[in-house]
């Protein structure tokens, strides 16, 4: 069964925990307090819980500032990935330009061993990390 764990104007996070899947939602174009504050609060949900499983669905997003994108490369993801997140995926619109976001934030997940994969929509995100299987 879903629980919510955050909906805000920004944005909406959900746990499930039968398929220990967190997805995180953009609703509008975000600032930098906003980016932070939903990064951290999906963070915090995979330390408390052990998610193994995170799918950020990025096609409202907007624009993010280099700073908070280095800010979730170079320290969010290495701290989920140790608190035992395994894999993520995105779910982006291609039309909004969002291609180089993605691939950066790939590359800085895939770098600390987490799977991940990029898609334009969000059911194919869901059937490709459901179907994971972790060594542990």
């Amino acid at each position: 069964m879903e629980q919510i764990i955050y909906n805000e104007d920004c944005a909406k996070i959900i746990y499930e925990p039968e398929l220990n899947l967190l997805t995180q939602s953009w609703k509008r174009e975000i600032n930098s307090e906003e980016y932070r504050r939903v990064f951290l609060t999906s963070y915090f949900t995979v330390k408390e819980f052990k998610i193994a499983r995170f799918i950020s669905d990025i096609t409202k997003e907007g624009f993010v500032a280099p700073e908070d994108r280095t800010w979730l490369e170079e320290e969010l993801i290495p701290k989920a990935f140790k608190e035992g997140l395994k894999a993520a995926a995105i779910v982006y619109d291609p039309k909004r330009y969002k291609n180089y976001y993605s691939q950066k934030i790939m590359t800085a997940s895939k770098s600390v061993g987490m799977k991940f994969k990029i898609f334009n929509e969000h059911q194919n995100a869901r059937e490709w990390i459901l179907n994971l299987k972790f060594d542990d």
